[in-house]
């Protein structure tokens, strides 16, 4: 699941082994056109290696609401 939590943002969804595929294929296909932002999976990975996750483990852990 992290790996789903650092590409998408989210806990739940679709497999991500397909997910990477069709990231991966979109964006080298020209199928999503620069004007969208879209986001191609080499661009993304450098953008993981550029966060300082020792800070996360440092960090307060955040509050969860409750409903």
């Amino acid at each position: 699941m992290p790996l789903q939590v650092l590409l998408t943002g989210k806990l739940h969804g679709p497999d991500m082994g397909e997910s990477i595929v069709l990231i991966y294929r979109a964006g080298t296909s020209g199928t999503v056109t620069p004007q969208v932002g879209f986001v191609t999976l080499e661009q993304r990975l450098e953008s993981l290696k550029q966060v300082d996750w020792e800070a996360f483990s440092k960090a307060e852990p955040a509050t969860v609401a409750s409903y």
